[in-house]
């Protein structure tokens, strides 16, 4: 995956957005990510927790500051 963060175009110098690309040769060919993937790295790496889900939209939100 290619992971590019979006500034905020309502805050300038916050970072609001991340936008998730398939990067390697198998995703290439497929042209789709799974989103287990992506919801997996959300929660478990970035560290962000569900506050809100529709079916088709996720809404997550993450309390602490970086490091």
């Amino acid at each position: 995956m290619k992971l590019s963060p979006i500034e905020s175009k309502v805050c300038p110098r916050i970072i609001d957005t991340l936008a998730v690309k398939p990067y390697s040769s198998y995703w290439e060919r497929y042209d789709k990510v799974n989103p287990a993937i992506i919801l997996a790295f959300v929660e478990g790496v970035v560290g962000y927790k569900m506050v809100y889900t529709t079916g088709s939209f996720w809404m997550y939100r993450r309390t602490t500051l970086f490091k």
